[in-house]
């Protein structure tokens, strides 16, 4: 009998060692979560919402400004643009990084729609955020005469853009957050179509 004393023995220590094996993936995804998404995603929301008003606050001063004043307009978005600027280098940097360093397909999921959110708003050009777009637009209607409805249908574009990239946001977050706090038997895993 003393064989399958030994075979119990090794079997409850190696069944031991796998349970503390997944406690600590676990604890390594929560502690993931909570020292680098979770910080990311407190940065991120006032910047979002900095970024959404300043849109909305652009499209009025546009809409009630002459066709004469657009470059002046365009120069006063321009200066505002750039006082957030250190904000969204800050939020755009630490998702850049988690992309790079943490090799877990639901973080770099979610750093990717935070980096995609002051960049995929529009169609018109991926490598330069919504609001150097924006002073583009506001520049070329002033110097060729173009209507003002022109600069608020881009606007009103970018408007909804930003509001359904910011959703994708909220919705990765929380996916991360219960895959970070969820055994692995209890996430359940979406097929894509």
């Amino acid at each position: 009998m003393e064989p399958i004393s030994f075979f119990l023995s090794t079997f409850t220590a190696l069944a031991d060692r796998i349970i503390n094996l997944e406690k600590t993936k676990l604890q390594d995804k929560q502690s993931l979560f909570n020292e680098i998404a979770k910080p990311l995603f407190e940065e991120l929301e006032p910047v979002v919402l900095n970024y959404i008003d300043f849109f909305q606050k652009a499209r009025e001063t546009i809409a009630e400004s002459s066709q004469e004043d657009l470059r002046k307009v365009g120069r006063q978005i321009d200066k505002e643009r750039l006082a957030m600027l250190v904000a969204r280098i800050k939020v755009r940097e630490m998702a850049k990084q988690i992309e790079e360093d943490i090799k877990d397909d639901e973080f770099i999921k979610f750093a990717n729609a935070v980096s995609d959110f002051f960049y995929r708003a529009t169609e018109v050009d991926k490598f330069a955020s919504v609001g150097e777009e924006l002073s583009k637009i506001i520049d070329w209607a002033a110097k060729n005469n173009e209507e003002k409805d022109v600069i608020i249908d881009f606007i009103d574009t970018v408007l909804k853009n930003l509001e359904k990239s910011w959703g994708l946001i909220v919705r990765s977050y929380g996916k991360l957050k219960i895959y970070s706090v969820s055994a692995p038997k209890f996430v359940r895993k979406h097929q894509n179509k």
